[in-house]
């Protein structure tokens, strides 16, 4: 079937169109759709929209006529929607040439500038009409495919992708696994020992990788040993992920139940689950021989955990009779929960469990199963920040009276997941005594810091077990991946230093380039190199590739790093080019891998965060504003990626209106930033140089950094030198919807005044 394509666009622009129109139809079979060939005198205007509704492809040309056309926002509004709602529809923005991209944006809603970030346009503004018009005839034609699409099709394990392992789900098996996972460079025995860990990072940090890790099933395979006792492992891992799937307390349904009542439920449920995932990797180790169980032992081991459960231990004739005695208790709290409810009032009838239950059955365990007797048994609870307050609580006094000996407790967590250091016993949860922490974000913000150099080499040897395994002919990632310079750019040293002079003789007190020696001249080359690459390239888009550019763009997340070498690899194969015998990926597919990530991103912060996404997709798109609004403008301090909150203490009490399904729910500024650190939008930095408050015994300002993924689509430098300075009620009005707008154009006027006072 021949697709339909319908144009929007100002009548004023009606040369450019012209010139798409005929430059479509002489190449590709499509049924253009334009007004002056669907509208004919006395039809009504609304046949334009069934003209919408019954096209493949809606292609916008944005232009300063078109986006001051209130026609065309509304036909863009109408397209928008309908890309939503349909998979077989696409818009596909059209940038005319000879426009500004960041003052178009600045003229239209922030809604309908969020919506078309996320979408592949023909950017005819900063590239060859030639080179513009090939990408856009790939879509039509339906040899492009969108970011989600790449990242389903990198994923599948079909594709053959050597870097698509990106969560721990993606291992196929556990030789698999054993084979590629790498320790940490830092605080890896910190993790194996006997003492409590709570293991922190960002979404795609690793936490999961590394608690598979330490599960007994692949323990043993990673040790390269036949059975448990061979391994010598100092533990034995169980895994147990905390979600509203497996803990009916959890749900939505336990909110209206009294939270004394819910608490008691909390315990026996957590108990029984641990108690569940134990039983299951016992018998997941005995099915791979790692552990031998006789029938006897089965027997005795079932009556005795039954009994120390307060079960019918005479039911419990083995461990499959003893999970279905488990299941069968799990089953009447989730009834009990969904019975309370609807007020349907039942009786609890089931007996309470505590702490001393759950050592009880360690202690059952370890005295029947030789291979863990002297071992101390790990429970690795994966997604701690899903509980509530009170649930944490109920699960810190188990990690607080844990026993060396028998059991202790390695729980992994998003960034700001940890709430409450509080228990049942009046007793808090102490970093030091009671556990150890372990921080899984590398700061990769400062090349010269240990942390940098520390992710540089987890990265290379992680990226290098995969060359080796999947049969590379090159197997250092470094070279592996051509490295970026100026020429692909096309752009000379000379000119970065001839911009570098302008930039200087501009200044408040200018600087003449030839009156500074050699030192002086090196030394503001570097401080305004990169901002000189940046306005030398203006709305061009700049080139990404190498080992090092890689490392930035990854912000220190294991997984971002991966999935640029995977769409990398991606583009790379699909080009022809076979990266397993060719000694390099290019530059160019190293390119088309960065933005192809960065909008794919950027894309899913909408729907990938509950209640949150929206407001923090905006906030994401005027803070990359400002932040490139600097780069291009200032003259003192042109890399100022970095977000200072002057007043950090104000961040807690000023609160913002969230829209949030047919209701609007509070959140503090603080707690909005706090879920961006959780999810990878931001990171706070540890570095505040030498900055001091000016008050004494004041608070230092907050300063967080923008996930460096993002900057290929915003265009700010990947390099956060300095801080741009926010109050938080400035941050307040960049949260809020109804604010927003006016908030960014006053800020961006505030930022642009400051780059004015350095030129007089």
């Amino acid at each position: 079937m021949i697709p339909k394509v319908f144009i929007t666009y100002s009548h004023k622009d009606k040369n450019f169109v012209d010139e798409i129109e005929t430059s479509i139809t002489e190449s590709t079979s499509v049924n253009i759709c334009i007004d002056k060939k669907i509208l004919k005198p006395g039809d009504s205007i609304l046949k334009i929209f069934e003209a919408i509704e019954t096209s493949d492809f809606l292609i916008p040309i944005l232009s300063i006529n078109s986006i001051d056309s209130e026609w065309c926002k509304k036909e863009l509004e109408v397209a928008i929607v309908k890309d939503i709602e349909e998979k077989k529809f696409s818009v596909i923005p059209v940038i005319k040439e000879g426009e500004d991209w960041d003052k178009l944006c600045e003229q239209m809603p922030l809604k309908l500038r969020g919506a078309l970030r996320d979408k592949i346009m023909a950017r005819f503004d900063q590239n060859e009409y030639k080179e513009e018009f090939m990408k856009l005839m790939m879509i039509l034609r339906n040899e492009n495919i969108s970011p989600e699409d790449i990242s389903a099709e990198v994923e599948d394990p079909k594709s053959g992708n050597p870097f698509r392992r990106v969560r721990a789900e993606h291992f196929e098996n556990q030789r698999i696994f054993a084979k590629l996972f790498t320790e940490p460079t830092q605080d890896y025995d910190v993790i194996i020992s006997t003492k409590p860990a709570f293991i922190e990072g960002s979404r795609g940090s690793g936490k999961t990788m590394i608690l598979n890790s330490l599960q007994a099933r692949y323990a043993v395979q990673k040790s390269n040993a036949k059975s448990l006792l061979e391994a010598k492992l100092p533990y034995f891992g169980v895994y147990c992920k905390i979600s509203r799937e497996s803990f009916s307390s959890l749900t939505n349904e336990s909110k209206s139940i009294d939270q004394g009542i819910l608490e008691n439920l909390f315990y026996n449920e957590l108990i029984f689950k641990l108690v569940q995932c134990l039983i299951d990797e016992i018998k997941e180790c005995a099915k791979q021989q790692f552990i031998r169980l006789k029938a006897s032992t089965k027997k005795n081991l079932s009556e005795e955990v039954a009994q120390s459960l307060r079960l019918d231990d005479q039911k419990a004739t083995d461990l499959e009779t003893l999970e279905f005695l488990i299941e069968e208790q799990l089953d009447i709290i989730t009834d009990f929960i969904d019975w309370e409810s609807r007020q349907d009032n039942p009786k609890y009838q089931m007996k309470s469990l505590k702490r001393r239950h759950l050592e009880n059955v360690c202690k059952v365990l370890k005295k029947h199963i030789i291979p863990i007797n002297n071992l101390s048994i790990f429970f690795l609870i994966d997604e701690y920040e899903n509980l509530k307050d009170f649930q944490k609580k109920i699960l810190n006094t188990l990690i607080k009276w844990h026993s060396f000996q028998t059991w202790t407790f390695k729980v992994a967590l998003k960034k700001r997941g940890f709430s409450t250091p509080q228990t049942l016993e009046a007793q808090e949860l102490e970093l030091g005594p009671d556990y150890s922490k372990v921080d899984l974000d590398f700061d990769t913000f400062n090349p010269a810091k240990t942390s940098y150099h520390n992710y540089s080499n987890y990265i290379k040897s992680i990226c290098n077990k995969i060359l080796e395994t999947e049969k590379f002919k090159e197997k250092d990632i470094k070279n592996l991946l051509e490295r970026r310079e100026l020429k692909h750019d096309n752009l000379t040293k000379q000119e970065l230093v001839d911009e570098v002079k302008e930039m200087l003789s501009k200044r408040k007190r200018g600087v003449k380039w030839e009156d500074l020696d050699k030192n002086k001249q090196n030394e503001k080359l570097n401080h305004y190199e990169v901002a000189a690459y940046y306005r030398l390239l203006k709305n061009k888009r700049r080139k990404f590739g190498g080992f090092d550019d890689f490392i930035l763009l990854s912000s220190g997340i294991v997984r971002t790093f991966l999935e640029l070498c995977a769409r990398a690899y991606y583009f790379s194969n699909k080009s022809g080019n076979n990266p397993k015998k060719e000694d390099k990926i290019i530059v160019k597919y190293q390119t088309e891998s960065t933005y192809s990530l960065s909008d794919y991103y950027l894309g899913r912060l909408r729907g990938n965060i509950e209640e949150l996404g929206p407001t923090i997709h905006n906030f994401v798109l005027v803070i990359g504003d400002i932040f490139k609004g600097k780069l291009l403008e200032h003259l003192s301090e042109p890399e100022a990626a970095r977000l200072s909150v002057s007043d950090p203490f104000k961040m807690e009490e000023i609160k913002v209106s969230v829209p949030y399904k047919n209701k609007e729910n509070e959140w503090s500024v603080k707690k909005i930033l706090d879920v961006a650190i959780m999810h990878s939008v931001l990171h706070e930095s540890s570095s505040r140089g030498g900055r001091r408050p000016r008050r004494f015994a004041a608070e230092q300002p907050n300063d967080y950094i923008l996930n460096r993924i993002f900057a290929p689509t915003l265009g700010f430098s990947l390099r956060p030198r300095w801080q741009t300075e926010f109050t938080s009620k400035e941050i307040q009005g960049l949260l809020d919807y109804e604010t927003h707008k006016d908030v960014r154009k006053i800020l961006m006027e505030k930022f642009s005044k400051e780059a004015e006072r350095t030129l007089f």
